[in-house]
């Protein structure tokens, strides 16, 4: 019987991934959001503010608005989306949710439930892929989709969406063999759907693709000599970059006229966002294992963002990936006429390479190099690369349990129920530190403010000036944004990533002062304001 169920353990496609899946889902993420769904990721500030946009777009895409760009806060600036990530490629997920009658703090809840799944799936298809079996990889998914260097990127929506990234590989590899134009053309315009899911992790995304095609044309020059010679592959290969480019310009035009105000910030404005490479081992507070080294980088500029340390098993993973890796080539004979062979070596070169590029000793850093490539000097937070970087975590340490451990079939079920608890007691959270806040406190404080105005007429413009703060202005800001957007007027309250000139004073502390050098800045005197103690 024992041999019976093994067997159906092992030959069963989706018995470990699912088990996988579960036990990620049960012991991280619904420690986020609550089994209840008492809780949402991050804080009161970026996590609300994605939520709002999130539901701007449903009301975009359900036709309540007319014009996604000229969301309704910060009034009378146009245009406001463009100040941040727009999350347009991720909000369809979002809208199912409000489709089924979900409220909208619970869409983006159960957004982010699915978000992780597919973080997981695509990582597990990628590995999949590699490694030829159903165990290994479900370990590496879990480190991709469930690591505890994400609970510092927590804040941050815009990051959650990371399963195109993933694929986007997957269809380099797949590309890489016979150079199929459909390969080329899925690596492109998952590329470019990444930029639309979040332009930060899109541009991140860009350079570890480069790297892996330049590589490849290298290594496989030969055979790109023939392919040039087919007129008609080469055609297609045009067209695939030309219809990719006309699918990003929507996205990217209003970007580069916000650009043309704003400008970009400099390097040594950037440069202490690039991780050290003791940012690796920089644990987040409150690990069962790791609070030794919670304070590694703690005297860092935004030290919150630099806590990457990934976890005991994909710390090992990646620098197997990265040192032990060459030698099993070489050990093994290493010949790039193995497709397998060339596969690790062009992940090995991408690796490597963004790396190197990613990382800052002291005040150096090749990041430099791009910082001028149009559109990295827009990117203030490079910490977020580990969102890119965790998929070479996951192929490590999956390499290594593949090589080492899934060769005695007697021991395969035993093994991996191991590393599956392995992992998630590696990256597991305690209660209280675990980067969430309540949902019902946010939809309290939305709700009072409702109270207050949902009897203004529909051209009113609100402007929430509390006599008192008991937390962050922004805060405050934020419930007027939401508590506006719900009963559908403007505010002149508003947060971003960044904001106009002249909006400073009043994004500080909005009040009468503040609100008259604003609307002194823009040149308008609207009589439809209502001012909201």
């Amino acid at each position: 019987m024992f041999k019976s169920i093994q067997l159906y353990f092992l030959k069963g496609n989706f018995l470990p991934f699912l088990f996988g899946l579960i036990s990620g889902l049960y012991f991280i993420t619904f420690k986020v959001t609550g089994f209840s769904l008492e809780y949402f990721p991050g804080d009161f500030i970026d996590a609300r503010f994605n939520n709002y946009i999130l539901e701007h777009a449903f009301q975009f895409f359900t036709f309540q608005i007319d014009n996604f760009w000229n969301a309704s806060f910060m009034f009378p600036e146009k245009d406001v989306v463009t100040y941040s990530d727009n999350l347009l490629g991720t909000a369809p997920f979002y809208a199912v949710f409000r489709l089924f009658g979900y409220d909208r703090e619970t869409s983006f809840q159960l957004w982010y439930i699915f978000i992780s799944i597919l973080n997981y799936t695509s990582a597990y298809l990628l590995l999949k892929y590699l490694f030829k079996n159903n165990l290994a990889p479900v370990i590496g998914a879990m480190i991709f989709a469930f690591s505890l260097a994400l609970q510092c990127q927590m804040g941050h929506a815009q990051t959650y969406t990371r399963f195109p990234m993933v694929l986007a590989i997957l269809a380099s590899l797949l590309f890489s063999k016979d150079f199929e134009i459909k390969w080329f053309f899925m690596t492109i315009f998952l590329l470019v759907y990444q930029l639309y899911c979040g332009i930060y992790l899109g541009f991140l995304l860009m350079f570890p693709i480069a790297v892996f095609m330049l590589s490849l044309l290298i290594v496989k020059r030969q055979f790109l000599k023939i392919k040039l010679k087919d007129k008609k592959w080469v055609l297609w290969m045009v067209v695939v970059i030309i219809v990719n480019a006309l699918i990003l310009l929507p996205l990217i035009l209003p970007y580069l006229e916000r650009a043309k105000m704003l400008g970009f910030y400099s390097y040594q404005f950037v440069v202490n966002s690039i991780p050290t490479p003791l940012s690796y081992f920089f644990s987040w507070r409150g690990s069962l294992f790791w609070d030794a080294i919670n304070e590694t980088c703690i005297k860092y500029p935004a030290f919150w963002d630099h806590m990457l340390f990934s976890g005991g098993i994909a710390t090992i993973g990646i620098l197997f990936f990265i040192f032990l890796l060459p030698i099993t080539f070489f050990k093994r004979k290493f010949n790039l006429q193995y497709p397998k062979q060339m596969d690790y070596f062009l992940l090995w070169v991408t690796c490597i390479t963004t790396f190197i590029f990613f990382i800052r000793i002291e005040q150096f850093s090749f990041y430099r190099l791009l910082f001028s490539l149009p559109g990295f000097g827009s990117m203030r937070a490079l910490q977020r690369v580990i969102n890119f970087e965790l998929i070479f975590f996951s192929i490590g340490i999956t390499y290594l349990i593949d090589a080492v451990k899934f060769k005695k079939p007697n021991n395969n079920v035993f093994v991996f129920i191991l590393l599956v608890v392995l992992v998630i007691s590696d990256n597991y959270v305690k209660d209280g530190f675990i980067h969430q806040r309540r949902k019902d406190e946010s939809q309290k404080r939305i709700s009072d403010l409702v109270l207050k105005i949902k009897d203004l007429p529909k051209q009113a413009i609100l402007s929430f000036e509390p006599d008192t703060f008991t937390s962050n202005p922004t805060d405050y800001h934020l419930d007027a944004m939401l508590a506006s957007q719900s009963i559908g007027i403007k505010t002149l309250n508003g947060y971003s990533a960044t904001s106009p000139g002249g909006y400073g004073d009043y994004w500080a502390k909005p009040n009468a002062q503040s609100r008259r050098i604003w609307l002194d800045r823009k040149q308008n005197d609207s009589i439809f304001i209502q001012v909201i103690k």
